[in-house]
């Protein structure tokens, strides 16, 4: 069964809450807001098997992480 990931199921990481002045629910999709701070997500559940897919875009020499812990 696949499920859908809305921002109810995400918070910031050092956060309680979802950060909606740096991100947006968009459909299926969560959409960091450009322009805005930096808050990296973290969900609210663990998981042990799951499909993750995503975009993104860098700058140049620019460094992005998908964490498991």
């Amino acid at each position: 069964m696949i499920e859908r990931l809305d921002a109810s199921r995400w918070r910031a990481w050092h956060g309680d809450e979802f950060p909606i002045d740096c991100w947006r629910a968009a459909g299926d999709e969560l959409q960091a807001i450009a322009g805005t701070r930096r808050v990296d997500l973290i969900s609210r559940e663990r998981y042990r098997d799951f499909v993750l897919r995503l975009e993104f875009a860098l700058p140049v020499a620019g460094n992005s992480d998908c964490v498991k812990t």
